[in-house]
């Protein structure tokens, strides 16, 4: 009758073993580890604890662990128990499977033993064939395990061991903590180059640099507005014409303020004649003493009238108050246009008097200074980048037409260089202080990460 059990236990093993090199993923293994491993050896639930990950990554009669799960939590404070003690047994050569009961765990773990597990409990290491332990197989019943049983998963663990290791992805090198500390032992040399090399790079000094979109604008230009509300009826100078300083470049529409003007002035010669025979008749009588009084107001107010529509007439002609070039659009689009006072109809510009205006992005902002490097690099001849100085960097945010919140920059060109044409744009790389590589590469996940968990 024993014999009758070993040949049993025998062909169960071997049946084993063909199932684990029959399986084609290591999910599948594990299936086979969890499920079919108390054919052999008897038990009510079994679990397998990967050291790579250090999560349960196999349950027996489950087909996927639940991550967050209360049991699952425990088993795995209870499997980093397992892989101390195995990692232990490792530096004296006697790792093998082992018995355990919740009076071999600390009172964190058994505490909670009995609800949820069995009272005894056969610890498996699986071993790889380099001796790399790569996971722990638990068996969990009620009664105690036979002394023989143990011995029957040890060689039950190897086969395991064998079939992980042959169906690990042949370009994906694992990585866990014994690999790493045999890699250092192996290689100390070698390890202290790379983490000396890693170590100038992270800390080589580097200037921040920041892109912006960038334009070409007049330095100090002069705008022509519209001084009185009405019609232009030409502008005389055509864009981007030559302008010089006295020469007439807009006419507003005279009809209106004409005809205002010569019917107050007609007004004011009437209330002039009655005055006049107002006074005349005054020497006769004394009751046109107070009828003077109110003409004489009304010959005032009438020539007052008369001099604002005279003014108002002679600033229908724009003259320029400076020499420079007129920027504006289309010259038709103005004639015929109504207007309103202060009104902007055009700006005068010297061409030889330019700046830069930069528009940097709220996420892109570094830290900056007067007097920081500018390079632009305009869309009509990007290879050859043009150095500015940066003069100005607005402290508060302003709100560009497209809704991006950008800081305005002002940057001068710099001497000895032909400035750009009027109006071109292009991307400036602002420029800032010097730091680590390390925080030049990590500034902006570090900003991103911080934003997601609000600290």
């Amino acid at each position: 009758m024993a014999a009758d059990t070993r040949i049993n236990a025998l062909s169960q093993l071997l049946d084993l073993e063909r199932m684990a090199r029959r399986a084609e993923d290591p999910q599948a293994l594990r299936y086979v580890m969890v499920n079919e491993t108390g054919s052999l050896v008897p038990c009510r639930q079994a679990a397998f604890w990967e050291a790579a990950s250090g999560r349960v990554v196999a349950l027996s009669g489950v087909s996927l662990p639940e991550r967050n799960a209360p049991f699952v939590e425990w088993l795995e404070r209870l499997m980093v128990e397992l892989h101390r003690v195995a990692a232990e047994e490792s530096v004296k050569d006697e790792m093998s499977p082992k018995a355990i009961t919740a009076e071999d765990m600390p009172d964190d773990v058994a505490r909670s033993w009995a609800s949820w597990l069995p009272a005894h409990l056969l610890s498996i290491p699986i071993v790889a064939p380099g001796g790399e332990l790569t996971g722990i197989l638990v068996l969990a019943r009620a009664t105690p395990f036979a002394a023989h049983e143990p011995s029957l998963a040890a060689f039950l663990s190897e086969a395991y061991g064998h079939a992980l290791h042959a169906l690990r992805p042949k370009n994906r090198p694992t990585l866990s903590i014994a690999s790493v500390k045999e890699f250092l032992r192996k290689d100390w040399k070698r390890t202290r180059w790379i983490a000396g090399g890693l170590l100038f790079v992270a800390l080589f000094p580097v200037r921040m640099s920041a892109l912006a979109p960038a334009e070409v604008s007049a330095r100090n230009p002069w705008v022509v507005r519209a001084p009185i509300d009405g019609v232009v009826r030409s502008v005389d100078v055509s864009p981007n014409g030559d302008v010089k300083k006295g020469q007439r470049i807009v006419s507003m529409d005279r009809t209106t303020l004409e005809n205002a003007l010569a019917v107050t002035r007609q007004g004011r010669m009437v209330a002039e004649a009655e005055y006049r025979r107002a006074a005349q008749q005054a020497v006769f009588s004394r009751d046109n003493m107070s009828e003077m009084s109110i003409l004489r107001v009304k010959v005032s107010r009438l020539r007052a009238e008369e001099e604002y529509a005279a003014a108002q007439l002679s600033r229908t002609v724009i003259a320029a108050e400076k020499s420079g070039i007129a920027v504006y659009g289309n010259q038709d689009d103005w004639n015929g246009r109504p207007v309103r006072t202060g009104e902007r109809i055009l700006s005068i510009t010297d061409p030889g008097q330019a700046k830069l205006n930069i528009w940097l992005g709220v996420n892109d902002a570094i830290s900056l200074e007067p007097g920081a490097d500018v390079v632009l690099f305009l869309s009509t001849n990007p290879i050859w980048p043009v150095h500015c100085t940066l003069e100005y960097a607005s402290y508060d945010p302003e709100v560009r037409p497209d809704g991006s919140m950008v800081y305005n920059l002002e940057a001068k060109f710099r001497d000895g260089g032909r400035l750009p044409r009027i109006g071109l744009k292009g991307t400036a790389k602002v420029y800032g202080r010097h730091v680590a590589m390390s925080y030049y590469l990590l500034r902006r996940p570090l900003a991103a990460i911080r934003q997601w968990l609000g600290v």
